[in-house]
């Protein structure tokens, strides 16, 4: 059996990501759109690294949103963000996880900060 389902592993569906494989252009990048809106806290965006050798120094994740898939998306107020301070991760390694609140029906994820190498960002489900 795969150990994909076993307890404790991380799920990754195939059309929750809100980017593969991203690298940071410059110290910013905004990943695609999902719809999120009112999930009442079962969400959470799991940053995991794509490559061997992802080195993150001071890389911040925070949340952009809009009611509306094609608009202006801007930063949540009063969302969390997450900030790695220094560390290098191999393939597939978690390197953050950030709890989503309640948002708007569409939610980008914004990276800022130094990045070598790539991620993916995906949507997790947290047992209630």
């Amino acid at each position: 059996m795969s150990g994909s389902f076993e307890y404790g592993a991380e799920n990754r569906w195939h059309d929750q990501y809100f980017a593969r494989e991203l690298e940071l252009t410059g110290t910013t990048a905004t990943t695609e759109a999902l719809a999120v809106g009112k999930h009442h806290g079962s969400l959470c965006v799991v940053l995991a690294a794509a490559g061997d050798e992802v080195k993150a120094d001071a890389l911040s994740l925070s949340i952009m949103e809009c009611y509306e898939a094609d608009g202006t998306f801007t930063a949540k107020a009063d969302g969390p963000v997450v900030t790695l301070a220094e560390g290098t991760f191999g393939a597939g390694d978690i390197m953050a996880k950030l709890v989503l609140p309640d948002c708007k029906d569409y939610v980008k994820m914004q990276l800022a900060g130094g990045l070598d190498g790539k991620v993916d960002v995906y949507l997790g489900y947290l047992a209630r």
